[in-house]
């Protein structure tokens, strides 16, 4: 009977030990997961959507100009302006030392001017151009009287309005050329040439082709008929 009871105890002993362990066992925490590795019968974190490669951009040299930015300056040089006109029109240029080495245009003129709008240019800023020995010679508005500007005596539409050039009007023999002077010089620009025989009846114009036209009609207009 001792026996018996002894067997039972240290049956009883052994199951709570096995039944500690095992509580023991369940009670551990779980261990920790690495960030990132994928769970144990899960499918793993989503990955990211593909993002299409970025478009290679074109480096622009340092002070390059964006291909919409306006290519026109309102201030050019005045001698690189004359060669492409020569360039353009076959013609050859001298320019007087006195000439502003830079024309303003106010960004208005793009690309070569004509021979046409070069003369407007030049008058805007004080000159004048005249022709001799097949050279067009720019200089100051000053010289206009004394330059051997063309003389025209016949209206040509060829020549250009911003052109200086020179006209000697015959006017009725009844009317002085000295008492139109008066009459006509204050309308004239500053530069322009009038004069007068004193006691005859011509009158000597030097102006822009466009100014000596009107005055050319005016004195038509005053006096009646105007010989060329």
């Amino acid at each position: 009977m001792p026996m018996k009871m002894t067997t039972n105890k240290l049956t009883a002993i052994a199951i709570g030990a096995l039944l500690a362990l095992g509580s023991a066992a369940f009670a551990q925490p779980p261990e920790p997961q690495i960030q990132g590795q994928p769970q144990p019968g899960s499918r793993g974190p989503a990955e990211p959507p593909l993002r299409p490669p970025a478009a290679a951009e074109t480096p622009q040299r340092p002070g390059a100009r964006a291909p919409d930015a306006v290519a026109r300056e309102p201030n050019v040089d005045l001698v690189e302006l004359v060669r492409r006109v020569a360039e353009e029109t076959g013609r050859e240029f001298l320019i007087h030392p006195v000439a502003a080495t830079r024309v303003y245009l106010a960004g208005t003129i793009d690309g070569t001017p004509s021979y046409p709008v070069l003369l407007s240019i030049l008058r805007l800023h004080g000159f004048i151009v005249f022709e001799s020995e097949g050279v067009v010679n720019i200089v100051p508005d000053a010289f206009a009287r004394a330059v051997p500007t063309r003389i025209v005596q016949v209206d040509n539409d060829s020549i250009p309005d911003d052109e200086t050039v020179t006209r000697v009007l015959t006017l009725p023999e009844d009317v002085s050329g000295a008492q139109l002077v008066p009459i006509l010089r204050p309308i004239m620009p500053q530069q322009a040439h009038l004069t007068a025989l004193q006691s005859g009846n011509k009158i000597v114009i030097v102006d822009t082709y466009a100014n000596v036209k009107r005055m050319t009609e005016v004195i038509r207009l005053l006096v009646g008929s105007v010989g060329l």
